[in-house]
């Protein structure tokens, strides 16, 4: 039997209100209850997350001392995440640039990393600046995002080809990594 249902049809079953909506995690749940899932018994799974996507890095650029202190920093964490100086050489202006990684874990924080950092930042929390310097200075200031001169997140992932396929609405295979494997 072909197990096949257009995009219209589902559509038109979410505009009557009939069909079965399932979250992931409902799925699992009902699977691990020994429950038999057929094809016909749900309309839609959603894959939606409040986790964050690898690939994801903040780029900052903040002031972190006075001009002409500090030649080059060398490392940095803010509230424990380690961070890369850098690239650009602001520091004898006093300016740190770093990027960090959205997964990366803190070394300070139990069950804390970059994504929740980023949520921080966003909601005008203080966070924990920690650099050194080439010369052995050692700084650590309390920041918010208003303190920064430059913050962005960037997303490597979303280059791949078909990285947004999780819905495939053509009559075609569409090779992406969320495909399953044999």
């Amino acid at each position: 039997m072909d197990k096949k249902r257009s995009l219209d049809e589902i559509n038109a079953k979410i505009k009557e209100g009939k069909a079965t909506i399932l979250t992931v995690q409902e799925l699992i749940n009902k699977l691990d209850n020994g429950e038999k899932i057929r094809f016909k018994d749900v309309d839609v799974i959603t894959t939606a997350t409040n986790a964050l996507m690898s690939g994801i890095a903040g780029i900052f650029s903040f002031r972190l001392s006075p001009p002409k202190k500090v030649r080059k920093f060398i490392e940095v964490s803010i509230n424990g995440i380690l961070g890369f100086p850098g690239p650009c050489p602001n520091e004898f202006l006093g300016i740190i640039d770093l990027i960090l990684y959205g997964t990366e874990k803190s070394k300070t924080k139990d069950n804390y990393s970059g994504g929740m950092l980023f949520r921080d930042l966003v909601e005008g929390k203080e966070v924990r600046v920690r650099a050194r310097s080439i010369e052995g200075l050692e700084i650590e200031k309390m920041l918010t995002i208003d303190d920064f001169q430059f913050a962005r997140l960037m997303g490597t992932r979303q280059a791949i080809r078909n990285y947004f396929a999780m819905v495939n609405p053509t009559d075609k295979e569409v090779e992406t990594i969320f495909s399953a494997l044999p």
